[in-house]
Protein backbone atom coordinates (compact mmCIF):
# COMPACT_ATOMS: atom_id res chain seq x y z
CA UNK A 1 0.00 0.00 0.00
CA UNK A 2 1.40 3.39 -1.00
CA UNK A 3 1.82 6.31 1.39
CA UNK A 4 -0.66 9.09 0.84
CA UNK A 5 0.94 12.18 -0.62
CA UNK A 6 0.17 15.60 0.78
CA UNK A 7 -1.90 17.75 -1.51
CA UNK A 8 -0.61 21.22 -2.29
CA UNK A 9 -3.57 23.44 -1.56
CA UNK A 10 -1.79 26.82 -1.57
CA UNK A 11 -3.32 27.95 -4.88
CA UNK A 12 -6.86 26.94 -3.96
CA UNK A 13 -6.49 28.69 -0.58
CA UNK A 14 -5.40 31.87 -2.41
CA UNK A 15 -8.45 31.59 -4.67
CA UNK A 16 -10.74 31.14 -1.67
CA UNK A 17 -9.30 34.24 -0.01
CA UNK A 18 -9.79 36.23 -3.22
CA UNK A 19 -13.37 35.00 -3.53
CA UNK A 20 -14.15 36.00 0.06
CA UNK A 21 -12.67 39.46 -0.46
CA UNK A 22 -14.50 40.04 -3.75
CA UNK A 23 -17.77 38.83 -2.22
CA UNK A 24 -17.45 41.18 0.76
CA UNK A 25 -16.87 44.13 -1.56
CA UNK A 26 -19.69 43.04 -3.88
CA UNK A 27 -22.19 42.90 -1.00
CA UNK A 28 -21.30 46.43 0.11
CA UNK A 29 -21.76 48.11 -3.28
CA UNK A 30 -25.14 49.24 -4.61
CA UNK A 31 -26.13 47.62 -7.94
CA UNK A 32 -26.14 51.03 -9.60
CA UNK A 33 -22.38 51.41 -8.99
CA UNK A 34 -20.13 50.40 -11.90
CA UNK A 35 -17.87 48.42 -9.56
CA UNK A 36 -20.80 46.13 -8.71
CA UNK A 37 -20.43 44.25 -12.01
CA UNK A 38 -16.65 44.07 -11.67
CA UNK A 39 -16.81 42.47 -8.22
CA UNK A 40 -19.60 40.15 -9.34
CA UNK A 41 -17.45 38.99 -12.26
CA UNK A 42 -14.50 38.51 -9.90
CA UNK A 43 -16.65 36.27 -7.68
CA UNK A 44 -17.72 34.15 -10.64
CA UNK A 45 -14.17 33.81 -11.96
CA UNK A 46 -12.72 32.86 -8.57
CA UNK A 47 -15.50 30.30 -8.09
CA UNK A 48 -14.68 28.79 -11.49
CA UNK A 49 -10.99 28.57 -10.56
CA UNK A 50 -11.83 26.89 -7.25
CA UNK A 51 -14.10 24.41 -8.97
CA UNK A 52 -11.43 23.59 -11.55
CA UNK A 53 -8.66 23.25 -8.97
CA UNK A 54 -10.73 21.12 -6.61
CA UNK A 55 -11.24 18.63 -9.43
CA UNK A 56 -7.48 18.44 -10.01
CA UNK A 57 -6.46 17.98 -6.35
CA UNK A 58 -7.22 14.27 -6.00
CA UNK A 59 -5.32 13.36 -9.18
Amino acid sequence: MEDAQEMNTAYIQKCLASLELAYEHWKSIPPSDGMYDIFRAACVKEFELILEQSGKLPK
